[in-house]
């Protein structure tokens, strides 16, 4: 256990010292920033910009449109001359839209506002609006009453409910995204090990390093250093990620996710990624250039129930912790053979052979 501890703090050590590690620390919640951001930045300044919004109005619902459009940002203007007229007035400018609400936009039941230049504004709000003023004059031309327009134009909520989940929709999103991220961090602290394996056996450095500790050692000691690198990638993301939906969509991250489920969902993520990488380290040894390793890269999944009994837990508990020690004690064999011998990638026969010793 003392030599698995020291290649576990020498492994720990020489990633922090890799920049493209810490690179990839920050690139994940930056990433997450950007995508997060940007897509409100940018309908902020479209909305910010407003529109000049030219009707031609045909039907007699411009009055209504006007009354609700100072809260939408819009501006609109009546224009009381023809289609041609409008085009050359806002060609060009990407503040100026005209729409014509003729006979035909009630026939073909399509309206369209044309821009004057490039962009797309905001306009879903407008849009339903005007959708719904469409659809009260077209009721009103089939001669329905006020009254029976009103009930025809009354909205249904359509909600899900569930007998076992909260209704809060983020008592199930929150945990959702954190398996995500799980899912990621296990994935790439995985590939590392894998590759790690792969670069140490072409450096001709296991040669050295098998020469002062055992194989077993330091497939355990690789294990366990890179479960503690994937678990500060795994505490850098949340914690950028917490801040982030707390800042900018006030979503109460860790409120949602310090549930009795999280001490189980964070065990058959550790459990998990033992068994995966248990797996990768021992393939590793036995491929000889690191271009073979991009057939290895393979996805694991992970899912958690509302409804599970404690037997539902303790089964798969047991049976991931046995699997994960045969897993362990079968590829540190592989790990052994395999990290000695060069030139050439192992065969399914041999690796079956060397299980058999």
């Amino acid at each position: 256990m003392k030599d698995s501890l020291k290649v576990a703090a020498w492994e720990i050590s020489k990633m922090l010292r890799n920049k493209s590690f810490l690179i990839s620390i920050l690139l994940a919640p930056l990433i997450m920033v950007m995508f997060s951001a940007l897509p409100a930045l940018m309908a902020q300044v479209e909305e910010d910009r407003g529109l000049h919004l030219y009707i031609i109005d045909e039907i007699g619902i411009y009055e209504a449109l006007a009354e609700h459009a100072p809260a939408l940002n819009i501006v609109l203007e009546r224009h009381r001359g023809d289609v041609a007229t409008v085009r050359a007035q806002i060609s060009g400018q990407q503040d100026r839209a005209y729409l014509l609400l003729d006979e035909n936009v009630l026939a073909t039941r399509r309206a369209t506002i044309v821009l004057g230049g490039d962009g797309r504004p905001t306009l879903t709000v407008f849009n339903a609006l005007l959708e719904s003023l469409l659809r009260q004059v077209a009721l009103q031309r089939q001669g329905l009453e006020p009254v029976a327009i009103a009930s025809a134009m009354a909205t249904f909520s359509i909600d899900i409910a569930s007998l076992t989940q909260a209704g809060d929709p983020l008592a199930r999103a929150v945990p959702a995204v954190f398996s995500a991220i799980i899912l990621f961090g296990v994935y790439i602290t995985g590939m590392m090990i894998l590759q790690s394996a792969v670069a140490e056996k072409k450096d001709r450095m296991a040669e050295i390093i098998l020469s002062s500790v055992s194989a077993e050692s330091l497939m355990q000691g690789k294990l366990l250093g890179y479960s503690v690198l994937g678990l500060l990638q795994i505490f850098s993301w949340l914690v950028f990620g917490a801040l982030i939906a707390q800042h900018s969509y006030n979503i109460p991250v860790f409120t949602h996710l310090w549930t009795p489920a999280f001490p189980l969902l964070l065990f058959f993520a550790i459990m998990g990624y033992l068994l995966y990488a248990a797996i990768l380290v021992a393939i590793g040894a036995t491929i000889d250039d690191m271009a073979t390793t991009t057939n290895f890269q393979s996805m694991i999944m992970m899912a958690i129930s509302t409804t599970m009994t404690w037997l539902d837990i303790l089964l798969p508990s047991v049976f991931l912790l046995i699997t994960l020690w045969v897993v362990t004690k079968l590829a540190g064999k592989i790990f052994r053979a395999g990290m000695l011998m060069y030139g050439k990638n192992a065969t399914p026969t041999e690796m079956w052979k060397w299980l058999g010793r």
